[in-house]
């Protein structure tokens, strides 16, 4: 996958930021205080009941951070395997403009 192949600590560290921030601002929102900070958000008072329950099974920051370091091999690994399905297609490619090259003279 695409996501997987592009996936970096960086844009992990900053996807975790913004959901944190997120969930921040939706957790605040079952308070009276929150309410009336984030009543625009449709949904989030009911929301921030949830949000304890999605953040428990999670297994920690730093293990996530080190998804990116841990599946590097097999990235590279995807991505060889792309290159060579690449250079595949383009002789292919390139043998059937041959052929059909042979074609036309024939006829």
């Amino acid at each position: 996958s695409e996501v997987f192949l592009t996936l970096s600590s960086s844009s992990m560290h900053a996807a975790v930021g913004d959901a944190a921030e997120t969930m921040s601002m939706l957790g605040k929102a079952g308070s009276v205080a929150g309410q009336h900070d984030f009543h625009y958000i449709f949904g989030a008072s009911e929301f921030a009941s949830d949000v304890i329950r999605i953040i428990q099974p999670t297994v920690g920051f730093e293990q996530l951070m080190l998804f990116p370091q841990q599946t590097l091999k097999l990235k590279h690994q995807a991505l060889e395997a792309g290159r060579a399905l690449s250079s595949a297609r383009h002789d292919m490619e390139r043998s059937m403009e041959k052929l059909e090259a042979l074609e036309l003279d024939i006829n």
